[in-house]
């Protein structure tokens, strides 16, 4: 996006679903142990994919769907609760600016 928007990008503002990697406690030792492993930066919904197969203790898409609706769980992205609805209670969006062309926490918000 910044290499998009060129100079334009000081006036941006984004925001994303979740907490921001650098704000998650275990956030910086999580994403030294993916980047070692995959060779590739976190991609932004890996901690969240990587909290849900814990809390199911398997790698198998059906397994993990089938304790969502159950997750109760204090792992890497905080506390995951749910709803009876299938909503996250508590949930969080992390606001962005930009600063010598990379993105940079502004703010989070919790709901």
């Amino acid at each position: 996006m910044a290499e998009l928007a060129g100079d334009a990008v000081q006036n941006l503002v984004c925001s994303e679903a979740g907490l921001a990697l650098s704000k998650m406690d275990k956030g910086a030792d999580f994403e030294k142990k993916y980047e070692a492993r995959f060779h590739t930066p976190v991609q932004i919904y890996a901690p969240f994919t990587y909290d849900a197969m814990k809390r199911a203790n398997s790698i198998e898409a059906p397994k993990v769907l089938a304790t969502i609706a159950t997750t109760d769980y204090n792992g890497l992205t905080g506390h995951i609760a749910f709803d009876d609805k299938g909503d996250l209670k508590a949930g969080t969006i992390t606001l962005y600016d930009f600063k010598d062309k990379k993105k940079d926490v502004l703010d989070v918000v919790k709901q």
